[in-house]
């Protein structure tokens, strides 16, 4: 064999060696290729998985945490596929059976208690990957979701937790069910429209989580409420009475408890001299924008203009004349009282310093326009005016019409009131 000829077939070697080569370097781009194809699409579905759970527990926060980190993990495994764990633990790591997915629920996060953080990760087998010796992979993702809107379309919604935490009610009309406990709605003005639209027709309801308490004459609206054991009391002249009197039972209220910081920081955006310390009065006189006062608010005699006033304690309004709208246009509130970012619902109706008389609502006046919602989540709403109109909702831990408030008019429309569904925020 000649010279050339050898030369010949030691480069056919050469050729075939570097095609072999290339043909597994070639393999493992495309196993790569697949492999991280494989991952994106897994993290992708842990990603829906952690948004949906943390969506589910929108509607339990900030009060009921346990319930909202069981249905966290419920939709999870709706999502992701497997089984939730039968009793899932608050800042536990938990193996789901089926997947081998290890999910992780907390809230409080940062803080914070109406947010809850929810985390998954899964071992995903390599495929291609494996002749570089890479075995597996570990995909992971989170979300988490702050708390927004409530559950119940309401002109009227009372949560009554401090009845139900304590055995105590910021009600200050004391009317009492059977076993004791106050009442969490007491209506005894006549001539009461509640809920109604425009129209006359019945949109919004009075919502509580305990009962209603009725003595009222040719009022109108229609309610629900959460507490079946025990009935309501109402008695009346008009013959569309009933229909607020004697309810459909089994719907528990629900209550968002908003921000107060983001009242204040639209207060101090607005300019010198509407962040306010200690108490103050307004008389004759036209707002403009957010308020935001450190004490109680007084609203006298001809007060008009377009505003919103969160105060850290009560707002309690009096004589003629008002007529106000809200600048709020996130939440429409005209009113915040207990707007104290250092009030936390979880602990705050339980706790030694828990005073029905610190955080409320007091309407004492005639012939007056609100339109925007009454909101005290930590105290009671109580309404002693007469021939005056609110076009939104009223909102408190308890809520008292009195005898001295005839002719009220509570106009439910949704594009005047807070939020009506439960959601989360995907802030993550």
């Amino acid at each position: 064999m000649t010279r050339r000829e050898l030369r010949g077939i030691g480069q056919r070697g050469q050729m075939m060696i570097l095609a072999t080569f290339g043909m597994v370097v070639l393999l493992g781009f495309v196993g790569l290729v697949i492999d991280v194809g494989r991952m994106y699409v897994v993290r992708q579905q842990l990603r829906n998985a952690c948004d949906a759970a943390v969506s589910a527990a929108a509607p339990h926060l900030p009060l009921q945490p346990s319930q909202a980190i069981a249905a966290a993990y419920d939709l999870y495994c709706r999502n992701a596929g497997g089984t939730p764990p039968p009793n899932p633990v608050n800042d536990a790591d938990h193996t789901i059976a089926g997947t081998g997915d290890i999910v992780h629920v907390t809230t409080p996060y940062q803080g914070h208690s109406q947010r809850l953080y929810c985390s998954a990760r899964r071992t995903v087998p390599s495929a291609f990957m494996q002749l570089l010796g890479i075995r597996s992979q570990v995909v992971s993702a989170y979300a988490v979701g702050h708390q927004t809107g409530r559950a119940t379309p309401a002109s009227l919604l009372s949560s009554n937790f401090s009845s139900t935490s304590r055995g105590v009610s910021t009600q200050y009309i004391n009317r009492t069910r059977p076993d004791g406990q106050r009442y969490a709605i007491v209506i005894e003005g006549n001539n009461a429209k509640l809920g109604l639209d425009s129209q006359g027709r019945i949109r919004g309801i009075i919502a509580t989580s305990q009962n209603i308490y009725v003595d009222s004459n040719n009022s109108v609206g229609k309610a629900f409420y959460g507490d079946t054991r025990f009935p309501n009391y109402g008695k009346g002249n008009n013959k569309t009475s009933p229909e607020l009197l004697n309810p459909a039972p089994g719907a528990p209220s629900g209550m968002v408890f908003l921000d107060p910081n983001y009242y204040l920081e639209q207060a101090k955006a607005a300019g010198s001299g509407h962040v306010l310390h200690g108490n103050q009065t307004f008389k004759n006189t036209t707002l403009n924008g957010f308020y935001f006062v450190y004490g109680d608010v007084y609203i006298g005699k001809r007060v008009t203009g377009t505003a919103t006033i969160a105060a850290t304690g009560r707002i309690i309004t009096g004589e003629t004349g008002q007529s106000l709208t809200y600048a709020d246009t996130v939440n429409k509130l005209l009113f915040y009282a207990g707007a104290d970012p250092s009030l936390d619902p979880q602990t705050y109706f339980t706790s030694p310093s828990f005073n029905p008389d610190d955080h409320y609502i007091h309407l004492n006046d005639n012939n007056c326009t609100y339109r925007g919602s009454m909101y005290a989540p930590y105290g009671r709403i109580l309404v002693e005016s007469n021939k005056v109109a609110i076009y939104g909702s009223i909102i408190g831990d308890t809520i008292g019409i009195t005898q001295n408030a005839n002719n009220l008019t509570v106009s439910f429309d949704p594009l005047l009131s807070p939020p009506v569904s439960p959601g989360t925020l995907l802030i993550e």
